[in-house]
């Protein structure tokens, strides 16, 4: 990583003081006269100064100091490092989890190119019809071979890569994927048949439109373009194909999935003005490719989508435009109209002068550790893998070094849209075929993560040759979440006075990458709590897909500008966790919040009392356990083990959902079977390393028959008492975008969470191990207080490093 810091200055007023040079200030340009009345006045509030020291010192205050007490002041502290107690290189050699290395992605490719019978090209050499590496990153080994090794001490699995292999010279043109094995150096390959696919072989047309496909279409997209040159210019000003150089040129993208039935490859592209914010200016031009097939010679464009009319191919809109029928002028926006969809500060200033924000920095120094991929906090441990499609996860969470979960991973991130033109009757993305990991761009230390935090570069291979580094990528940091993790003041009823006061600061080690899935962002937080609470979060900001008005989409959104609208969409995000509570053997109840009346209580004698109770059902197999949400069965979800606590209570852990959202669309119909997860808030399903993930990289563009349709997980109906389970978690929120979704999204509202809760799983509040609580007493008299902080001091022993984001994008950092 590069150095995102600069060196340590102090500011005094107006003179800025830099390490190793002179202050510069119009105060040094004074003549010698007033330099000496200038220095007397110096003395003398310094005399007055030390005087007023001597005074409160010899008052016998005890207050701590705020810094070190082996300093004097704040200047004199050393700056707090970035690298204490952190590895960011993998072990060597790696462990079970790590994901692969930038060797191994080399190693594994340049075995695959000398094997002349997979036939692969470069894929900057491929062609549609030819055979090229897709995608490639660890393929994990199985759950009890990891647990022997980790916990049995038996030998390490051997390590192996996943590769999946566009095979469009086969026939029928396919998607393969291969185990290579053994790494570092491999010498053996395997066709891998995962036996949950509902598809085989996996048909090409399941493919996302990598680079192979879209040099092709690009081409096609300038071909029929340049045809329509001057219905571009007469009607928006600017063309396409020749349009380099000239500012607000239009440009296409395409909308997924490429068709509505099953093996279709026809993709909806829609133009828009190449400004900044181009997803904000969409100007009503929406055109289709059909790309079929393998032989390129055949693809054509053969829908134009103009001034809300459908042409069946570019001659006859060309057509009907040159006979005066349908034109429509969309102007050029003028530069304050483009602002709108620009981050640019405007508006009324809040504070003037500009003052820093708090910031977050850690006074003593680091309380976790990092060692390649394995992570611990305090009483947590874990490791950190990051998957392809999906992103960063983390594998063997521990608390107290009892495992809590196996793994908790994203699983997909979905958006369903509604409207009437071609794009937003279309659109349905399902995200982990963009493969996340891919999209996990540079974080901004002081604003995507605090500056302190610890950034980890990664490697990611997908749609290109080699191993693509992703700088800083995620971030691993501790935080006040800016609320007690509890507290109570407990005081007299009688005359008000407090008796004691006890509190926790909630101090959480977070977990975060973000993605830039084209227009949308979304944050992903794995969050570690000192009470044993893991929290998963997703927010979502980023631009909002938008379309250029019409009455017929004035239904289904607001407009955010004068000639554009922001049309309904539905967020859907999926998560596997799999949990272990005390071994691998557990069982899954809901607890049944129901209302009961009862008028038999003698302390009730002519009165009935309506007050909730709740019931507990253990529920024996998949389909009871596939929860679909109704609020007037409330009911809470438990994991519970055989073991018990202190006081005989099953030990276990409870999954909270503060995010849920309802799936509109009805099961089996369009798009939906590739997300058939999300008919359900919550399901248990017995585990299985076939069944490893809820989704695959194929679902985007065949959702309709796709190769892993969840239903099928629930559909066996298997026995899930005492086995090992695995729960599928959904979230959800519905979003009609408004005037304030312009520029962009905000996180605040648009945060969806769950929680793993421990339950009965200790015989108190896990926290109180915790060195960040506080009682406080009153003396006697209440003349002052005794504080316990469980020997915490006040004392600053380093101080935090100044923010530098002039390197942020630069390659050689």
């Amino acid at each position: 990583m590069g150095n995102i810091f600069m060196k340590k200055r102090v500011v005094i007023n107006d003179m800025e003081i830099h390490e190793g040079t002179k202050p510069k200030s119009k105060f040094w340009k004074l003549n010698r006269l007033q330099g000496w009345k200038l220095a007397t006045l110096i003395a003398v509030i310094i005399s007055l100064g030390l005087m007023l020291v001597i005074l409160v010192t010899s008052s016998g205050n005890d207050s701590p100091s705020p810094t070190s007490p082996d300093t004097d002041s704040y200047s004199e502290l050393k700056k707090c490092s970035k690298s204490d107690s952190i590895t960011l290189q993998n072990e060597d050699p790696p462990t079970v989890f790590d994901s692969l290395t930038e060797m191994e992605m080399v190693a594994v490719r340049d075995y695959l190119l000398y094997q002349t019978g997979l036939l692969l090209k470069p894929i900057e050499k491929a062609t549609v019809d030819s055979s090229y590496i897709y995608q490639m990153g660890l393929s994990l080994p199985n759950k009890a071979d990891v647990l022997n090794h980790i916990d049995g001490n038996s030998q390490k699995p051997e390590r192996r890569a996943k590769v999946v292999l566009a095979r469009g010279d086969l026939n029928p043109p396919q998607m393969q994927e291969w185990i290579v094995f053994p790494l570092p150096k491999p010498t053996s390959h395997v066709l891998y048949k995962n036996p949950s696919y509902q598809r085989d072989p996996i048909p090409l047309s399941a493919k996302m439109v990598d680079k192979v496909e879209d040099k092709v279409l690009k081409e096609i997209l300038r071909r029929e373009m340049q045809k329509a040159e001057h219905v571009l210019k007469g009607s928006y000003g600017v063309g396409y194909h020749d349009c380099l150089g000239t500012e607000g040129c239009l440009t296409f993208f395409d909308i997924k999935p490429a068709g509505f039935a099953s093996g279709e490859r026809k993709s909806w592209w829609w133009a828009m003005r190449d400004f900044e914010g181009f997803y904000l200016f969409p100007v009503g031009l929406q055109v289709r490719t059909n790309h079929e097939g393998t032989n390129t010679s055949a693809w054509t464009l053969d829908r134009v989508f103009y001034n809300n009319t459908l042409f069946y191919s570019v001659e006859e809109w060309i057509a009907a435009y040159d006979n005066g029928i349908h034109r429509y002028i969309d102007p050029v926006p003028n530069k304050r109209e483009r602002q709108y969809a620009t981050y640019n500060r405007r508006g009324p200033l809040p504070l003037d002068p500009p003052l820093q924000g708090p910031r977050v920095y850690e006074p003593q120094g680091r309380r976790y550790n990092i060692s390649g991929s394995k992570v611990k906090y305090l009483e947590w441990d874990f490791h950190i893998h990051n998957q392809g499609s999906s992103g960063i996860r983390v594998y063997d969470v521990r608390f107290r070094n009892e495992r809590i979960a196996y793994e908790i991973s994203l699983q997909e991130a979905a958006v369903m849209y509604g409207g009437w033109d071609p794009l937003m009757s279309t659109a349905n993305y399902m995200d982990a075929s963009w493969n996340l990991a891919a999209e996990a761009f540079e974080l901004v230390p002081g604003v995507d993560c605090p500056e302190n935090a610890v950034y980890f570069d990664t490697w990611s291979y997908f749609n290109t040759h080699g191993p693509k580094r992703m700088k800083n990528s995620y971030c691993v940091f501790e935080h006040n979440t800016g609320i007690p993790l509890r507290r109570h003041h407990g005081y007299n009823y009688h005359d008000g006075r407090y008796t004691y006061y006890g509190g926790m600061v909630d101090y959480v080690l977070v977990v975060r990458f973000a993605a830039t899935v084209w227009n949308y962002d979304y944050i992903f937080d794995y969050i570690f709590h000192q009470n044993g609470v893991v929290e998963c979060r997703a927010s979502a900001t980023g631009y909002v897909q938008a379309t250029h008005f019409n009455t017929e989409d004035a239904r289904y959104g607001h407009k955010i500008a004068p000639r554009v609208l922001a049309g309904i969409h539905t967020h859907l995000f999926n998560y596997k966790v799999d949990v272990d509570v005390l071994g691998t053997a557990n069982r899954f109840y809901t607890y049944d919040i129901e209302t009961e009346s009862r008028s038999d209580l003698p302390w009730y004698q002519g009165y009935q009392k309506d007050q909730p109770r709740f019931t507990k059902n253990l529920k024996q197999t998949e389909w009871q356990a596939a929860i679909q949400y109704k609020f007037e069965n409330p009911k809470y979800y438990v994991f519970r083990s055989n073991q018990t606590n202190a006081y005989g209570t099953p030990r276990g852990f409870r999954f909270q959902l503060n995010g849920m959202a309802k799936q509109v669309v009805p099961p089996r119909t369009g798009a939906e079977p590739g997300l058939s997860w999300s008919r359900y808030q919550i399901a248990i399903t017995k585990r299985k390393d076939e069944e490893d993930s809820s989704t695959s990289l194929y679902s985007q563009c065949d959702p309709v028959n796709p190769v892993v349709n969840f239903e099928s997980y629930v559909q066996d109906d298997e026995n899930i008492v005492d086995e090992d389970l695995v729960a599928w978690v959904t979230l959800g929120k519905h979003h009609i975008p408004h005037s304030e979704d312009a520029p962009s999204t905000a996180t605040t509202g648009n945060q969806l969470t769950f929680l793993l809760l421990p339950y009965n799983y200790f015989d108190e509040d896990a926290s109180l191990a915790s060195i960040d609580g506080v009682v406080i007493r009153p003396k006697s008299g209440y003349q002052g207080a005794t504080v316990d902080s469980n020997g915490r001091n006040g004392y600053m022993t380093c101080a935090p490093l100044q923010l530098n984001l002039t390197s942020y994008g630069d390659i050689n950092s």
